[in-house]
């Protein structure tokens, strides 16, 4: 496999990103105006202590055992000495701008369409290597998030025991890219990926 680069293109755009769904990852440079779409740290923080949308708080960094803290929380106590990461879905349900970023991608069928899952993490938050079986966009809000990308993943796959997260064992990446707000990378189903938040309040 290999990392598509588009500098210029929407997600909008059909007629280029088409051919890339279900098949291959791309990165998007500046492919998506995020200044609605950045979210203030204490809005977030109402919403995983008031609101019942569904939210973890994940804690940890690769080589290390990782932590898993389901949602809604009494209050929001990060750790101080560990990397942290606090995943809220469904975002378009309360913030009407999430829900006009998935309308952009029009040409997708709307069943195919679960949710907008917002990534708050500290610097070094990360949710481990992985792979999902679904395709995703990952959309850099604020901060920078370091990515490494592949390969993709096979049947002899090995996943890590005793973590509360399916994760992956260390494979060499096919590329590691540095993601900055309005950056988008689109993977395909079972593409192994890592990121790493490289800012305080970095959100994706």
């Amino acid at each position: 496999m290999k990392l598509n680069q588009f500098s210029g293109v929407r997600l909008s755009d059909a007629d280029i990103l088409g051919p890339f769904w279900q098949r291959e990852p791309c990165w998007l440079t500046q492919a998506v105006d995020v200044s609605q779409l950045q979210l203030n740290p204490n809005d977030l923080i109402d919403i995983i202590t008031e609101t019942d949308l569904p939210s973890r708080l994940i804690t940890g960094a690769e080589g290390s055992q990782f932590t898993l803290q389901r949602g809604p929380f009494d209050a929001f106590n990060p750790p101080s000495d560990r990397p942290w990461t606090v995943l809220i879905q469904a975002i378009e349900q309360l913030i009407p701008e999430f829900s006009a970023l998935r309308s952009q991608l029009h040409w997708i069928p709307d069943w195919r369409f679960e949710d907008c899952m917002v990534s708050w993490a500290s610097a070094g938050g990360s949710v481990g290597r992985h792979l999902d079986q679904f395709s995703v966009f990952l959309v850099q809000l604020t901060g920078r998030r370091e990515w490494q990308v592949g390969p993709q993943s096979t049947e002899s796959t090995a996943y890590l025991p005793d973590q509360p997260l399916a994760l992956v064992e260390v494979q060499p990446p096919v590329e590691t890219r540095v993601a900055e707000p309005g950056d988008v990378l689109y993977l395909p189903p079972g593409v192994i990926h890592h990121g790493v938040a490289l800012d305080a309040d970095c959100m994706t």
